[in-house]
């Protein structure tokens, strides 16, 4: 039976038929599916000859299939072996089952100009999102998942199915679906969908203003400066945050300027960072992926002032567009419990936030495991700022941890002493100097009636601190 024969056999027969007359001794059959003529044969007519099947040839025949034509139609039309037809296919994204039925690959639900990235490899990836984004930390496992990801796409543009791709990858089939829909995507993938998009700038960096789901989830990405810092860029990226809702209204409350312009929420800014470097502790919080703290801010319930003051502290947070709040009064505890009159401490604590990672590493020169308690900030470049900046600065510290006494007032201010004496003496304050305590230099001491023309307590709460360091102006 010869080849013209076979085509009017049954499909699955065509296979074992072809195979039968490559046997055959007296006629053989070329690698494209075409008898050739025997050798010393007369009047045969010469075979066909055709090139190596190409990428055109390909799309036509996967065309063809798509439209429910067969490989063994495809291929009988076009000439060539079915085997020829099912391999080429393939390499266009079509998937090809045994019984020779159509089987096509559902489109990828990932953006064209994202798999384009992701097909450069992971390394290129990993450092775009490294560039361009402040405080990202690709652990072994989110590694390992974006190499999984791009393995995917290259598998999935071969034409491998969900089954035999989550076989090759050692995945549930359920996430390899997910992936091909668009969701349910690796952390540095959705990262580095966002980076994508995100401009460059020399010394600037984009972080998330909120993460949420174990900072699989991000939004509210805002640009920010890294060392070294400088106050034009500071001044840049404050103004550029939008103050939270719940800001204005403590900033109505609390007789601030009730828009909160860029110059109020720039001295609100300081305030803040004062007050970080004295009692306001950060905490960072156990996730891997990405750098995030929150704020906690304790006061005694002694002083009915405090309120306003941890009021204060959270509208400098609300400037920034965080939220800060008051939570549960603290009970007395460690040291407090064993004074002569313990009593509960008011508490404010703010949302998790890469923008506290941000301060506490940036602005003030820390890592993550350091403390203003234990580590010196790093902060020289404060001394740059305008005066108004720097007395804010100064009011935050103070109003955290320091306190009026006889003609003076002191700062407990280790480890940053010496600092601190020379932010004060920049302001003019030259009585400014350390006092060593066992040879430890502890507290920072400043004449009253200097610090009073200051004034280095904030007139905005009139907190009793406040009113006390008054008591030495009047004096004059």
């Amino acid at each position: 039976m010869g080849i013209a024969e076979s085509f009017a056999q049954p499909p699955f027969e065509f296979v074992r038929n072809s195979r039968a007359i490559q046997k055959q001794s007296n006629s053989s059959v070329d690698y494209l599916g075409e008898e050739k003529p025997q050798s010393g044969s007369t009047g045969a007519k010469p075979a066909r000859k055709r090139s190596r099947p190409t990428l055109a040839d390909a799309e036509r025949w996967a065309e063809k299939y798509r439209n429910r034509t067969s490989i063994q139609r495809i291929a009988r039309e076009e000439g060539v072996d079915p085997g020829i037809v099912s391999s080429w296919v393939k390499k266009v994204g079509i998937e090809v089952k045994q019984g020779q039925h159509f089987v096509a690959q559902l489109p990828l639900g990932v953006p064209p100009d994202l798999t384009e990235l992701l097909f450069r490899g992971p390394d290129e990836v990993v450092q775009l999102v490294v560039d361009k984004m402040w405080g990202i930390q690709i652990t072994g496992v989110g590694a390992q998942q974006l190499q999984k990801f791009c393995r995917f796409l290259d598998l999935h543009r071969e034409g491998k199915g969900v089954e035999q791709i989550a076989s090759m990858l050692g995945l549930h089939r359920s996430t390899v679906a997910e992936w091909r829909e668009g969701t349910g995507l690796p952390y540095v993938v959705k990262l580095a969908a966002i980076a994508k998009d995100l401009p460059s700038r020399s010394g600037w960096k984009w972080l998330a203003k909120e993460t949420w789901a174990g900072a699989n989830e991000t939004s509210g990405w805002v640009h920010v400066p890294v060392e070294p810092l400088r106050y034009a860029d500071l001044e840049e990226a404050i103004g550029a945050l939008e103050p939270s809702a719940e800001g204005l209204r403590r900033a109505a409350a609390l007789g601030i300027d009730p828009t909160l312009g860029t110059s109020t929420r720039l001295e609100l800014f300081a305030y803040l960072l004062g007050a970080m470097v004295g009692d306001v502790a950060t905490e960072f919080g156990e996730t891997e992926r990405l750098v995030s703290a929150v704020l906690d801010f304790q006061l005694t319930k002694k002083k009915e002032s405090n309120e306003r003051l941890g009021e204060l502290v959270c509208l400098c947070t609300n400037s920034l567009g965080l939220a800060m709040g008051r939570r549960k009064d603290k009970p007395p505890s460690g040291a407090t419990l064993k004074a002569k009159d313990p009593a509960h401490a008011y508490r404010w604590v703010s949302s998790r936030s890469p923008i506290v990672g941000w301060v506490h590493q940036v602005c003030m020169g820390l890592l993550p495991t350091e403390r203003t308690s234990y580590n010196p900030v790093r902060m020289q470049w404060i001394l740059d700022t305008p005066a108004p900046f720097r007395r804010r600065f100064v009011q935050g510290l103070a109003d955290s941890d320091g306190s009026v006494k006889s003609y003076v007032v002191e700062v407990t201010s280790v480890p940053n002493s010496e600092f601190i004496v020379a932010v004060l003496r920049s302001l003019g304050l030259g009585t400014a100097h350390v006092v060593i305590e066992d040879g430890i230099p502890l507290r920072t001491r400043v004449q009253a009636k200097e610090a009073a023309r200051l004034p280095m307590f904030n007139e905005w709460t009139k907190g009793y601190r406040y009113e006390q360091l008054l008591e030495y102006l009047g004096n004059g």
